[in-house]
């Protein structure tokens, strides 16, 4: 989702009560990094690389999906 007003951004998380961290982006870094929906999530390794992207969340699904992936990465 790309929204133009840092405003709207913090409106959207306190709507919604999201507690964790928004990155406002530009439209170059949509294009760039291929996104056409939201929520992304990035997990990163220990050297920043991208090790999996994660579209979208499923409440019971996506939380244990990214557990087992960082799991994977620290043992």
């Amino acid at each position: 989702m790309y929204i133009e007003s840092l405003n709207a951004l913090k409106n959207y998380q306190n709507k919604n009560a999201i507690n964790y961290k928004f990155l406002l982006s530009t439209k170059n870094v949509l294009e760039e990094f291929r996104i056409k929906s939201f929520p992304v999530l990035f997990i990163l390794d220990k050297s920043l690389i991208i090790r999996k992207v994660i579209n979208g969340y499923g409440a019971g699904t996506t939380d244990i999906e990214i557990k087992d992936i960082i799991d994977k990465m620290i043992h």
